[in-house]
């Protein structure tokens, strides 16, 4: 058979596949993922359905291929297919647009398709490059790190462009070479990209919140489409749900942390805050709690389908971005405000009226940071002290706005990555490695209470602002949505309690903090977890008969498999 012919019943199986696939599970999510695997199928096909001598052209753009297909497919419950397969057209374009240039320089075909790959090595390599060397220290500062990899590639790459002028070598071995260990590695991700289950419903601005949560677990019916009020509510609290992530709870802090909050504390008492000083969180990830915290219910309906789907968190995502308490808040007239975050939990939402955003969404997303972060281009990955100093900043803009507003803001605080000491000093000499590897920490010293303390400072300035301001008393909940774990993760099976109680204890331990009107007060008590929170608050702000649920608390021990969850409540709040 000849090679056109195979390359035509080749991409026409391919696209049958891909319309199965689309059939059998219908969703955004599957179609922009069978779309990468259809662009990526192509292009490999006609690689080697080509002449041989034309072949290598194609070598570039499948090597190119490979960055944004390995973070795909080994990140698929956190990334978002659809801009996933942006980002890949986007470097498709790039690579085409490169090899044109070089094929004007070289006139000849293997030269320009050895130029474009080493264009392509120099800007997929150097954000690698950059963390080695930053990470041995061979300079000290970030800009003369930069001005040696931008030396050091440069002349490689005119030294490298300088001999193929001259060269008389054939060079198509290599670039074979190069073509059939890309194809290979490309078919590889394609692959484990089709043995996720993606299907899930996109975040969309949907004012009507059709699917959520709660009605999911027939806790809510749907009812009717719900729109703001536009009449001025003047005479109702702004509302500021203030998400510390990681900030564990007093006595853990003291116990394990060696550190007394007890004077942050007393200052929010001062201020009329109610500590819940027993409290713990219902799960033990921010997406699953701020899920359940939002829409006020447990999530055992909506994780059995979405642990039908594999580790996909994109269900989670919608129903959080879809949440209950803001649509029903938007109902009784209040503006539905949110800090966008880089964190994919709140990196979007689909029912606010207004948003505050350090960065646009596409340069706050975690996968095109991700991505960014290994090119040339990581100076564009937005600065996450910027981002959390953004995020103070802008509390205390909420009280300016007229009529009631709720704002959520969650802040990537005292959570790693660790930007900032105990006076907020901004600390950009740190290798990414030293933030995340649990056994590379210890060389940051304690990052964690530092910026524990830093996220007090500012938090007490934000508060001391909001209340100036605000026009009526406001209500401001301060919530993590977990703890923190200082004594390890034990490798022993969830059942050997004896082994996994500290970690347990530590990960469900939370600072939650309430400034509410007496009559929501009356009803707070110490070991009150977020699940209750806004069933409280909203159930005595609009005279609703929200029952309280039991406060229970569900650990996954394996963070691979976040819907593989345990009741752990007799271990999180023993005494």
């Amino acid at each position: 058979m000849k090679p056109g012919k195979i390359f035509i019943l080749g991409l026409g199986l391919l696209v049958l596949y891909v319309l199965v696939i689309n059939l059998l599970r219908p969703s955004a999510e599957t179609l922009y993922t069978s779309l990468g695997i259809l662009l990526a199928g192509t292009a490999v096909l006609r690689a080697f359905t080509l002449p041989e001598r034309k072949r290598p052209v194609l070598a570039p753009l499948l090597a190119s291929m490979i960055p944004v297909m390995f973070i795909w497919a080994f990140n698929p419950g956190q990334t978002n297919p659809r801009l996933a397969f942006y980002t890949l057209l986007v470097v498709v374009a790039g690579v085409i647009l490169v090899h044109g240039l070089m094929w004007f320089i070289f006139r000849k075909s293997d030269r320009a398709i050895l130029a474009t790959a080493v264009v392509a090595l120099t800007f997929f390599t150097y954000g690698h490059a950059f963390e080695f060397l930053w990470q041995h220290k061979v300079v000290w500062t970030q800009w003369k790190l930069n001005l040696l990899l931008g030396v050091g590639y440069g002349g490689l790459s005119v030294a490298f462009l300088a001999w193929m002028l001259r060269t008389k070598r054939n060079l198509l071995p290599a670039l074979m070479l190069v073509l059939t260990i890309s194809a290979f590695m490309v078919v590889f991700s394609a692959f484990k990209m089709t043995s996720h289950d993606t299907s899930a419903t996109s975040v969309k601005r949907d004012r009507t919140g059709s699917t959520t949560i709660s009605e999911a677990a027939g806790v809510f019916p749907a009812g009717e489409p719900i729109e703001a009020i536009l009449e001025d509510r003047a005479d109702m609290p702004d509302i500021y749900y203030i998400i510390p992530d990681a900030y564990v709870g007093e006595t853990i802090l003291r116990d394990i942390f060696s550190h007394e909050n007890k004077p942050f504390l007393d200052w929010l008492r001062s201020k009329g805050f109610y500590i819940a000083d027993r409290s713990t969180s219902n799960y033990p990830m921010t997406f699953l709690s701020l899920a359940s915290s939002l829409n006020m219910v447990y999530l055992d309906d909506v994780m059995k389908e979405a642990g039908q789907m594999g580790t996909s968190r994109n269900l989670i995502a919608h129903v959080t971005a879809n949440n209950w308490v803001g649509r029903h808040l938007r109902s009784k007239g209040y503006r539905y405000t949110q800090i966008m975050t880089m964190a994919n939990a709140t990196s979007t939402s689909a029912i606010t009226d207004m948003e505050f955003a350090y960065v646009p969404y596409w340069r706050r997303n975690q996968f095109n940071n991700v991505f960014m972060q290994t090119t040339v281009l990581r100076s564009l990955v937005p600065s996450v002290s910027g981002s959390h100093i953004y995020s103070f900043d802008t509390l205390e803009r909420v009280a300016e706005i007229d009529g009631p507003t709720f704002l959520l803001a969650h802040f990537i605080l005292p959570h790693p990555p660790y930007v900032f000491d105990r006076n907020g000093e901004v600390m950009n000499n740190i290798p990414l490695s030293l933030h995340w590897d649990r056994a590379e920490r210890s060389k940051l010293g304690n990052g964690y209470l530092d910026q524990l303390i830093y996220f007090n400072t500012r938090i007490k300035q934000s508060i001391e602002g909001i209340l100036t301001k605000s026009k009526v008393p406001p209500i401001i909940i301060i919530q993590a949505d977990h703890g923190w774990v200082n004594s390890g993760r034990p490798d022993v099976p969830v059942s050997d309690e004896v082994a996994w109680t500290p970690h347990i204890k530590e990960r469900f331990s939370i600072l939650n903090a309430y400034l509410v009107p007496p009559k929501i007060r009356e009803r707070l008590y110490p070991s009150i977890t977020p699940v209750n929170t806004f069933r409280i608050v909203l159930s005595e702000l609009f005279d609703e008969d929200l029952p309280l649920l039991p406060d229970e608390n569900y650990f996954c021990p394996e963070e691979k498999q976040p819907y593989n969850v345990t009741n752990v409540t007799h271990i999180a709040q023993e005494r």
